[in-house]
């Protein structure tokens, strides 16, 4: 697997020196990304701050009539502050029905979250994820590759699991 893991199209957090690595690639919008998401997140999160996990998170615009509204809202997530952009992930997350079901997303998210703008760098970020997914066969949302080993809603594990 080979993914340029830049701060400039990635959200990194965690020591380098962690004994494991994650690379997620997710979408705001799907409703399997916040599957994995919601039960493992607490643990997600706990490794990264005890020092066993370097994660590095990747938002793809998948072209999927289902994941539209989840696409223009990766457009919001700034990667030029990776904390603001992460906490603002997790809302989304944890009340993702109310982005899946709106009829006009710009607007929906100005009045929800209106500390969140359009980073202005978005397109740059979409093509450099597009062609990370494109070169490393990535299908779907969400994939986790933990310690070079990738896994997709067909065979994901729990943050417990992988570690153990």
């Amino acid at each position: 697997m080979n993914f340029n893991l830049d701060d400039q199209y990635t959200l990194n957090f965690g020591n380098s020196a962690a004994p494991h690595d994650l690379i997620a690639i997710l979408n705001l919008g799907c409703v399997d990304t916040q599957a994995w998401w919601l039960p493992n997140e607490a643990d997600l999160f706990a490794a990264i701050d005890n020092g066993q996990l370097k994660a590095h998170f990747k938002f793809w615009n998948k072209q999927k009539s289902t994941l539209v509204n989840g696409n223009i809202a990766n457009g919001y997530l700034d990667y030029q502050h990776p904390a603001q952009a992460m906490a603002w992930a997790k809302q989304v997350f944890h009340n993702q029905q109310a982005l899946r079901d709106s009829t006009d997303v710009p607007s929906y998210l100005a009045t929800t979250y209106p500390a969140v703008k359009p980073y202005a760098q978005a397109d740059a970020v979409k093509k450099q994820i597009d062609a990370e997914v494109l070169a490393n066969q990535i299908t779907s949302v969400p994939t986790i590759i933990f310690d070079g080993h990738a896994a997709d809603e067909e065979n994901l594990q729990s943050i417990k699991q992988l570690l153990a």
